[in-house]
């Protein structure tokens, strides 16, 4: 449902931009993103939405470009792509599924590679799963029978006070 809305989203944007471009015959002589970008005009668009699925693409004067389709499942694929304000090319290409959002681009941060220590760690724990131990009934039926003998024994009562040595205290004696 999430991917459903947020296609939908795309392509009410899309469909804004449309509608509300200005139409100057503003040229761009160079390819990077500047503060003209307001002027930018939608060069093509398409958008279908059909019992299958959906698919839309768009591309304005300003080198922004992106396309998608999904099927009936939620399964989405597509890519987008602009020029930075730097003039480098920036590419995305997507998949979207019930695993989540998988973005690829060159731009992307990538994870560090997992030490080797970690990945043997990892074969171990899979090769020698952790079984829970037995002996839960076993320790149970022992407690039944302890706390069975504790209610046949009379409590002891001290009327006096027992006092014992004690090396670690200041004045010779304990009481408890």
């Amino acid at each position: 449902m999430f991917k459903f809305v947020i296609v939908c989203a795309l392509i009410a944007s899309a469909a804004a931009v449309h509608e509300e471009l200005h139409h100057d015959e503003h040229h761009y002589d160079n390819h990077h993103s500047n503060s003209d970008d307001v002027h930018a005009e939608l060069k093509s668009y398409h958008s279908d939405v059909h019992h299958k699925g959906f698919e839309y693409a768009f591309e304005t004067s300003n080198h922004i470009r992106a396309a998608a389709h999904g099927d009936e499942h939620g399964n989405v694929q597509g890519d987008f792509e602009w020029v930075d304000p730097h003039g480098e090319h920036i590419a995305v290409k997507y998949g979207a599924d019930e695993h989540g959002y998988h973005p690829e681009s060159h731009v992307l941060p990538t994870p560090h590679p997992i030490p080797d220590y970690i990945l043997r760690s990892i074969e171990y724990i899979n090769a020698h799963p952790y079984h829970e131990p037995e002996h839960h009934e076993h320790h149970q039926a022992h407690h039944e029978q302890a706390h069975h003998h504790q209610q046949h024994h009379e409590p002891v009562h001290h009327h006096e006070p027992v006092y014992h040595q004690d090396s670690h205290s200041h004045y010779g004696q304990k009481k408890i």
